[in-house]
């Protein structure tokens, strides 16, 4: 008889979560936001102090580790002179204002995994273009630059402690640096504009800290900006190359050998804050429009130049023509996140929803923060962090896998729609409304999923296992001696098996497991 095979059949739906290393934010005057009830949620105890640059990090469950404001000026006039925070906002480290970056870098530091040494990690930080306000260090009169902090997370009962300090990279550099992970899943990429000539890469492995490569600016460019790179992922079955955006325009960058190319530039635009939709589609930049007097926010599509040949300014689309938001930020939500300006100070976010899709909206006024007590300003940036950890398409998807699959019989298929807020399902489904749908019969069967930023839809044919058979289930009466004795005197002489059923294969083996008879008929 022919034994039905029982397929088991693989079912997806088409949402890649952001991980959870960015959920818990600190900026500006002790201003804290936490995101692990999956939105932005004001929390409170932040000792953070920073005009405009600062990072954090949390475990793989968004628990915070540790954050900074990647360091800061010699204590005058209320300003902090740098710190490292524990997740209990304890000092863990104080830079006193000689140590790390710049608190008014708009990217002052940012932080990556120790390859190959778990619960470690680097602290990187950045120099701020003002770094000679307070007179220049006659040591140091490129001012700080790179440099990296080296955190153990198993120290002080698993509150951290600093184990290398202030280790200088290179010391002509300011404003911005930007992580990217590697192609193999494990190391990273360190990238920062490396004097005026260009975007020093540098690589982070289990031997430290190395220059890569560096690559010129296009002519037209020579300044120090924020350096932003698209939410690609790595490891196998992920593309070689991810985006890398800066004020002199887009960037192929190649996640295993670190080379960049220049694949667009904005020419005479410059624009000085933008970011990537968490499906590394689409780029965003604030503008100041020179005609209108304006400050606009433009949407880009990221793969029009390389697919299309388009330029990227080609490709622009205007979302908002009076937009009053400057630095933005990816958060894990799937939302990018804006300062709101008001003289070039903020106490306001507001966000960009939907950014993943062509015509996203913006919300203003949706966070707001007290001015800090001291100061009586508020904050400029927020804080930086590596972008793979965002990765997420947050589009309305359904994908049931192959579009047939043979479903045998006594067997059942689950159809999970995708996550939204609500289902429709049509065929053999259509008086479903739930989010998923067991499979019991043959039969087609298609949904729609609808969220808040579109529509997804899918359907699947579901057929019976191709010549399926009844299985035979009767009990064979065979009877087999428990003893022989082939001797020639005519009794016992023969094994002999009875009533064997058809199609039935007889193994024997002796007493050491060798086949002493086979036969299948």
């Amino acid at each position: 008889m022919n034994i039905p095979i029982l397929l088991i059949c693989l079912l997806f739906f088409g949402a890649s979560f952001a991980q959870k290393e960015a959920n818990v934010w600190h900026f500006g005057a002790g201003h804290s936001l936490d995101f692990n009830g999956g939105y932005a949620l004001q929390a409170s105890g932040s000792q953070m102090f920073t005009f405009e640059g600062s990072t954090s990090y949390c475990d793989e469950n968004g628990n915070l580790l540790f954050y900074s404001n990647g360091g800061g000026r010699l204590p005058i006039s209320g300003q902090d002179g740098g710190k490292i925070w524990n997740k209990n906002n304890q000092v863990m480290y104080d830079m006193q204002g000689t140590e790390g970056g710049g608190w008014s870098a708009a990217q002052s530091s940012v932080v990556v995994p120790a390859p190959s040494e778990p619960n470690v990690y680097y602290l990187f930080t950045m120099e701020e273009l003002e770094f000679d306000v307070d007179g220049v260090v006659p040591s140091e009169p490129n001012g700080k630059g790179l440099r990296y902090f080296k955190i153990d997370m198993t120290l002080n009962g698993g509150l951290g402690d600093v184990v290398e300090a202030d280790v200088q990279v290179y010391d002509y550099s300011y404003e911005g640096i930007c992580a990217i992970r590697h192609a193999n899943g494990t190391d990273y990429w360190i990238l920062i504009n490396q004097d005026t000539s260009g975007i020093g890469v540098y690589s982070v492995n289990q031997n430290g800290v190395q220059l890569a490569g560096v690559y010129p600016y296009p002519a037209f460019y020579s300044g120090f900006g924020i350096i932003k790179s698209s939410p690609t992922q790595s490891g196998v079955g992920a593309p070689c190359c991810n985006k890398v955006m800066t004020s002199a325009g887009l960037y192929d960058f190649n996640l295993s050998t670190g080379v960049l190319t220049l694949e667009s530039d904005l020419g005479a635009t410059w624009p000085n804050y933008f970011e990537f939709s968490p499906n590394e589609s689409y780029l965003y930049a604030s503008i100041f429009d020179q005609i209108l007097s304006v400050n606009q926010l433009v949407q880009y599509n990221v793969f029009a130049p390389s697919q299309t040949g388009q330029t990227l300014e080609s490709t622009a689309q205007v979302i908002e023509s009076n937009f009053n938001g400057l630095y933005l930020q990816l958060a894990s939500d799937g939302k990018i996140y804006f300062t709101e300006q008001s003289f070039g100070f903020t106490t306001v976010l507001g966000t960009i929803n939907c950014p993943n899709t062509s015509v996203p909206t913006v919300s203003s006024g949706v966070l707001s923060f007290p001015n800090d007590p001291n100061t009586s300003i508020g904050f400029f940036s927020l804080p930086n962090f590596p972008s793979w950890i965002f990765y997420n398409n947050y589009e309305a998807q359904i994908q049931f896998g192959p579009d047939t699959v043979y479903l045998c019989q006594g067997d059942t298929l689950l159809l999970n729609a995708g996550e939204g807020t609500s289902w429709s399902w049509g065929g053999d489904a259509s008086t479903n409304t739930s989010q998923f749908y067991t499979v019991t019969s043959p039969g087609i069967f298609s949904a729609t999923v609808t969220s808040t930023c579109g529509l997804g839809s899918d359907q699947i044919v579901v057929l019976p296992c191709a010549n399926e058979e009844p299985t035979d289930s009767s009990v064979a009466n065979v009877v087999i001696p428990n003893v022989f004795t082939p001797n020639s005197d005519g009794i016992n002489d023969l094994f002999e098996i009875e009533n064997v059923p058809e199609n039935t294969e007889v193994i024997i083996l002796n007493r050491w497991g060798n086949v002493v008879f086979s036969s299948s008929n």
